[in-house]
C-alpha cells in the first residue's frame, strides 16, 4: 500500500494565489488539493449578479488569472461549491467539470477517483425550507429572487450518493453534518464560537442530510468548512450510546476554558473499530496559513487502474446510480432523503461486473469557455 498526501483548504474566498503560495512552501508537496467551498470562480464584475455576497465583501479575487492562463495551479485542485459562488457558471455544471487548467469542480453531488482514492463531494448548504423543492434549470433562474435557492441542497440530488455500496475514502461538504460537533472537544469549540450553543443543543448546527450520509456511508474522512473555525471530531459507528439525543450540559464558563478540556461526551469502551474522522477548517486569511491548511494521508492500492496516471476518473457506481435516479426523478423529487428506501433503489441499478476504467477517465477540455459542453459530454456518454 502507498500513501497519498491530500491538502485540504477551508473557504477560499477567491484567494487562490495565497493558498498556492503556502502549498509551494510545504516540504512534502501534496498530490491533490481539496477546497471546501466558497471558491468564488468569478471572472468579471458582472458575475456578482449571480453570487450571493454582501457588497462590502464583493472582491473579484484571483480565479480569473487561472481561467485565462495568466497563472496555472501548481497542484491538481478539486473544489465543491459553497454559499458564495459564481452560480451563473456552476449551475451549468451539475455533474462537474474543469473550470481552468488543473482546477476541477465536483458539481452538485459527485464521486471521483484519483490514484486509487475515492472522493465524494456535496456542493451548497442545507436549507430547511428549500430542500424538498425542485431546483430550476440554469436557463430558468430569476437571479433577482432565486439566487440563494441555486446553492441550496436538494434531497433528491443526494440519492445517488446514498445508494453507494463500495467504500469511500473522503467526503467533502461545505456545511457540517448535524451533530458532529458533539463528537469532538465541545468546550473548546464553544470558547471560540459561544453562539453555537443553542444550535448544538437543538441539533440544528449543520446539515441533517450530511449527518445521514456520514452514518450511512461511513467514510474514513469527512471534511467541511462554512463556519470559519477549525474543529476536529471522531464519530465511532455502532457505539453503544446515542450521543446525538443527549442534551449536553453546555452551561459552562467560557472564559475559564484552556482549550485542552475533554469533550462533554464520554464514549463507552466497547465500540466498533469503524470510525469517521471529521475536520472542519477556517477560511483563508492572513497569519499562519498552515493553521488553515491540513495534510492528511490516505492509503491506496498502487495496482488500481486509476494509479496509472495522475488523472481524475468518474465513478462507475455513482454514474449508474445517477442515471437511474434521473430516469426516475418524478418519484424522488419532494421526498425526504431519510425516507427513501435507497437499498431497494440500488437493487434496480444495472451493475457492471468489470469496470473499464479507460472509459471513465475525465477528459481535460481544450477550452474552459463553454462549460455546457462538459455537461453535455457526461449526459450523452453516461446518463442516457
Amino acid at each position: 500500500m502507498k500513501k497519498l498526501n491530500v491538502a485540504i483548504q477551508g473557504c477560499a474566498h477567491g484567494q487562490l494565489q495565497h493558498i498556492y503560495e503556502s502549498l509551494i512552501k510545504l516540504e512534502n508537496k501534496p498530490d491533490i488539493l481539496l477546497i471546501l467551498g466558497d471558491f468564488q470562480s468569478l471572472l468579471t464584475k458582472y458575475d456578482f449578479k449571480t453570487c450571493a455576497i454582501p457588497p462590502k465583501y464583493a472582491k473579484l479575487g484571483d480565479f480569473h488569472k487561472y481561467y485565462t492562463g495568466q497563472l496555472e495551479a501548481p497542484v491538481l485542485t478539486v473544489f465543491i461549491g459553497g454559499n458564495h459562488e459564481n452560480m451563473g457558471q456552476l449551475t451549468k455544471m451539475p455533474h462537474g467539470g474543469y473550470v481552468a487548467k488543473n482546477i476541477f469542480y465536483m458539481g452538485n453531488c459527485n464521486i471521483i477517483n484519483f490514484m486509487g482514492v475515492r472522493i465524494a463531494g456535496i456542493s451548497g448548504i442545507y436549507n430547511e425550507f428549500d430542500h424538498l423543492h425542485e431546483k430550476p434549470d440554469w436557463h430558468q433562474i430569476n437571479w433577482n429572487n432565486e439566487k440563494r435557492s441555486t446553492y441550496h441542497i436538494r434531497d433528491s440530488e443526494l440519492v445517488p450518493l446514498a445508494m453507494i455500496k463500495e467504500p469511500i475514502s473522503l467526503v467533502m461538504s461545505h456545511d457540517w453534518p448535524t451533530n458532529i460537533a458533539r463528537h469532538g472537544n465541545l468546550k473548546k469549540l464553544l470558547k471560540l464560537k459561544p453562539y453555537f450553543k443553542d444550535e448544538i443543543n437543538n441539533n440544528t448546527l449543520g446539515s441533517p442530510l450530511s449527518w445521514y450520509l456520514l452514518k450511512r456511508l461511513k467514510p474514513i474522512w469527512w471534511t467541511s468548512a462554512h463556519l470559519h473555525v477549525r474543529y476536529e471530531a471522531e464519530y465511532k459507528h455502532d457505539q453503544k450510546i446515542n450521543t446525538d439525543e443527549i442534551e449536553l450540559d453546555l452551561d459552562i464558563d467560557l472564559q475559564s476554558l484552556d482549550g485542552n478540556t475533554e469533550s462533554a461526551v464520554k464514549f463507552p469502551k466497547e465500540v466498533s473499530d469503524t470510525k469517521t474522522k471529521f475536520i472542519a477548517l477556517d477560511k483563508c486569511k492572513g497569519g499562519d496559513t498552515h493553521r488553515h491548511l491540513t495534510e492528511i494521508t490516505i492509503e491506496y492500492d498502487e495496482k488500481h487502474p486509476t494509479c496509472q496516471d495522475r488523472a481524475l476518473y468518474w465513478d462507475a457506481e455513482f454514474l449508474a446510480n445517477l442515471k437511474y435516479c434521473l430516469s426516475n426523478k418524478h418519484s424522488l423529487t419532494g421526498k425526504n432523503l431519510q425516507e427513501i428506501k435507497v437499498d431497494e433503489l440500488r437493487a434496480n441499478v444495472e451493475v457492471t461486473p468489470e469496470v473499464d476504467w479507460s472509459e471513465y477517465r475525465i477528459p481535460v477540455p481544450s477550452s474552459y469557455r463553454s462549460v455546457l459542453k462538459q455537461t453535455e459530454y457526461v449526459t450523452e456518454k453516461y446518463l442516457k
